[in-house]
């Protein structure tokens, strides 16, 4: 993403691009990771079936061909959702203290580390949605036991 920026920068010029330097960092997170989901599924496929790194990245391409929009709102949705949950919690924690424990060494620690904390309770949706690809089994099974 870094090279990304690198390259953007200079081929549009820096003060141009500063103002809007936040906005693009995110739109530079989700197209990165959008590609990458398309590798996903591989960790699943090592873990379950123990295959070479190679095969498993062939495979997860195959399987996640046809899901790219469920994978871009995946990490549109685990990328807004960490942000939403850190703001949260750093900006709530402040109406749940008194305002003379923000002034202490120790309290942006503490914030950060919760909303780093509730950030990732965000995240698992998307390896959720990842190892469903990688066991296409599950996903043509019935939704309940009885009804097969």
């Amino acid at each position: 993403m870094l090279f990304v920026s690198l390259a953007t920068g200079r081929i549009v010029g820096w003060r141009r691009l500063a103002p809007y330097n936040n906005a693009i960092s995110v739109v530079e997170v989700v197209v990165v990771a959008s590609v990458v989901t398309w590798l996903g599924a591989s960790i699943p496929l090592i873990l379950k079936n123990q295959v070479r790194v190679w095969t498993a990245l062939k495979e997860s391409v195959k399987l996640t061909s046809g899901y790219e929009g469920a994978l871009f709102l995946l990490v549109v949705e685990s990328l807004l959702g960490g942000l939403v949950a850190w703001y949260l919690v750093v900006h709530g924690l402040r109406w749940l203290f008194p305002e003379q424990l923000t002034y202490t060494w120790w309290y942006g620690y503490v914030v950060n580390m919760v909303g780093v904390l509730a950030s990732a309770a965000v995240d698992p949706p998307l390896f959720i949605g990842f190892s469903l690809l990688a066991d296409p089994e599950r996903l043509r099974a019935p939704s309940s036991p009885g009804l097969a």
